[in-house]
C-alpha cells in the first residue's frame, strides 16, 4: 500500500489558487503526507494550516483522487473559504504563501501531480470557473 497525501485547492473570485514557495523554488499548492492514524480531513487541515493558509471551509470529500504520484496516494480537497496568515509552522522553511493564476502553477510545479488535478477540473461542469489552456 502506497503512502498518502493531501492536497488542497482554494481559488479566489479571481481564478486565483492559494500556493506556496518551495525551499527549492518551486511552487505548489498547499498540502502533504498524512501522518499515521490521521484522517484524510485532518491532514490537508493541518498541511494547510503549516504551510499558511487558514481554512475556513472545506468539502469534506475528496474532489480527485490519483494514485501513484511519486509514490503515494493523492488526494485533493476542494477549499471554499481560506485565508493567508501571517505566523504559520513552516515559515521557518522558507515556505511562504501567496496567489497564483493556473498557468504559473502548472508551470513552476512539475512533480507534484498538480497538471493531473487541472484536467480533471477542467471537465468539470459544476465549478464556477473553467481552465482555458
Amino acid at each position: 500500500m502506497n503512502k498518502q497525501a493531501v492536497v488542497g485547492v482554494y481559488i479566489d473570485d479571481c481564478n486565483r489558487f492559494a500556493v506556496v514557495t518551495r525551499h527549492d523554488g518551486r511552487i505548489s499548492l498547499p498540502g502533504g503526507k498524512v501522518e499515521e492514524g490521521e484522517s484524510l480531513l485532518t491532514a490537508v487541515l493541518r498541511e494547510c494550516e503549516e504551510e499558511g493558509w487558514h481554512v475556513e471551509e472545506i468539502n469534506p470529500v475528496p474532489i480527485h483522487r490519483r494514485d501513484d504520484i511519486d509514490g503515494f496516494d493523492t488526494y485533493w480537497f476542494k477549499i471554499d473559504k481560506a485565508t493567508m496568515l501571517d505566523d504559520y509552522k513552516d515559515k521557518s522553511r522558507n515556505l511562504f504563501p501567496f496567489k497564483t493564476d493556473v498557468y504559473t502553477l502548472i508551470r513552476c510545479s512539475p512533480g507534484f501531480g498538480n497538471e493531473f488535478l487541472v484536467d480533471y477540473l477542467d471537465k468539470q461542469v459544476n465549478w464556477k470557473w473553467r481552465i482555458e489552456l
